[in-house]
Parts: C-alpha cells; structure tokens; sequence
C-alpha cells in the first residue's frame, strides 16, 4: 500500500585526656562509673557543637514494633468483618497509617488477604504509595507475587503512580510489558509530546519503535489531530498498524475540525483505508455530533 501523505565550641577535657583516663587501671564500680563518664562528656561536647548523640533504644523499637504489629491486626480483621463500615475505615484510615509506619508490612498484609477482604484494593493502594516513595521497590514487589495476571495488574498501578510525575521513569519500569507501556506512552504523549517521541527514537526493536508512535498518535489526538496525522503518515510504515491508527486519528479529528478531517482524507492513496476513511466520513454525516 502506499504512504500516507503528510498533511550544609569547644570540650573542657581534650580526647586525649578522656582516653588517658579511660585507660587507667580500674575495676568494678569504679570502672562502670569512668565510663559512664567518658559518654557523659561526649554527649556533653556533642550537644554544645550542636550535635546529637544517637543511642540505641530497644524498648522504643520493641513498642513500636508492637504497635505496627496491633495495627496490622486491626486492619486485618477490620477487612475480614464484612462489614461496609468497616472496610470504609481500613482503607481510609488504618491502611494508610500502617503504610506511613511499614510500607513493607502493609505489603505483605495485602499479599495474605482473602480476595473477598478488599484484596485487589489494598494491593493498588499499596502499589501506588510506595511508588510514590520509592518507584523501584515498589515495581520489585509486584513482580514477585506469584499469580501472573496479579502482578501485572499491581505493576500497572505501581507504574501509573510513578508516570504521574515521571513518565519516562515510569516507560523505564515497565520493561517489556507492552500494554502498560503503551498506556504510559498515551498519558507522556498528552503530557509532553517531544518527550514521548524523543523515547520512540530511540528505540532500536521496530515493533516497539512502531507502536510507541502509534501510542503518541493516538494520545495527541484529541488535543492536536493535525499533528497526530502527520506523526502517523511521517513515522509508521504502511500497515495495518498504520491504518488502525490513521482511522482512530480520524475519528478524533471529524468531532473537532470535520472540513479539515475530510481534507485529509481526499489526499489518501487508493485502498482499502480510503475506502474505510470514506465510510468514517459517511457515517458523521449521517450521525452528526451536536455539542
């Protein structure tokens, strides 16, 4: 077929004199109390330079843990009563608190829900906070749940998350998964064209090169059907990819700008795609769109 044509003080005692002393021979309580002091002068010197000292505190990890860990309970047993009321205060509160806490806690929770306990919403709510933390973590953990179809559908809601604000990271995590891809691609096309076709360019696999323009076409096309056409005749070869495109291009373009559509469609070659084109046009006429 052929082309489409293009329309950021000081110590009392040096440390040479807490270490001397530190070394003089001493035994029993005497010992304990010098070294109580040699960390009293160094939490002393630390705080007039304005630093602090940090000390570990198991009893305030050991509560906290356990304080995560009544959440959790809660949460779970919120989700488990069946209850609307219930349900309605897991995800709205008790949820997102224990993703503040431990994100990786509240990951796990999602993982040994039952599908009838809010399942698949606590996996999406989880998948596109911790996108927002931390993209590769979260891209990491939907691709280790087990079922397929899951994971997939986890690692869209971790990508969209993350396309939000980064597209191009985003297109970067979805890896080779087309269908996310592609939707990422029809979201930077709207958001930045040149981004989403300097991405394409780049791209050595024809197929994927292909699609990706085919994404941007379609995702310019409510907004800028002009330049969606002449993307879809300059960049994608003859095709049925190219047609599909060129017709969903067109269906954008006759809502918008109906002369400048049917412009576009006289300069296409013989074939089945005029003929298809013409048929797009046939139909608006007879059904046409009032606002």
């Amino acid at each position: 077929m052929k082309p489409i044509p293009t329309p950021g003080p000081h110590s009392r005692r040096s440390p040479r004199t807490l270490l001397s002393l530190w070394w003089k021979p001493a035994t029993g309580v005497a010992a304990i109390l010098l070294a109580y002091s040699l960390l009293a002068a160094t939490a002393l010197r630390s705080s007039r330079s304005g630093r602090s000292v940090q000390r570990p505190d198991p009893v305030g990890k050991s509560q906290r843990d356990r304080r995560d860990g009544d959440l959790s309970r809660q949460l779970a047993s919120a989700l488990a009563s069946g209850k609307a009321h219930d349900t309605q205060r897991a995800l709205r509160s008790l949820l997102p608190d224990l993703m503040d806490r431990d994100i990786v806690a509240a990951s796990r929770l999602a993982e040994n829900l039952e599908p009838w306990a809010s399942r698949e919403q606590v996996l999406f709510q989880v998948a596109r906070e911790w996108a927002i933390r931390d993209p590769a973590a979260a891209v990491t953990w939907a691709r280790q749940i087990p079922d397929t179809a899951e994971s997939d559908s986890v690692l869209q809601q971790a990508c969209i998350s993350v396309a939000q604000s980064d597209p191009l990271q985003a297109l970067e995590l979805a890896g080779n998964h087309d269908s996310l891809r592609n939707l990422i691609l029809n979201v930077l096309a709207r958001k930045d064209p040149d981004a989403a076709l300097g991405w394409a360019g780049k791209q050595t696999d024809a197929g994927i090169r292909d699609s990706a323009y085919a994404q941007i076409a379609l995702g310019q096309a409510e907004s800028s059907p002009e330049e969606a056409a002449r993307l879809v005749a300059e960049r994608l070869p003859p095709g049925p990819l190219q047609d599909s495109t060129a017709l969903a291009v067109l269906h954008q373009w006759m809502r918008r700008d109906p002369e400048a559509a049917r412009a576009w469609v006289e300069i296409f070659p013989d074939g089945s795609l005029l003929m298809r084109a013409e048929s797009e046009l046939s139909g608006a006429n007879a059904y046409p769109v009032t606002e």
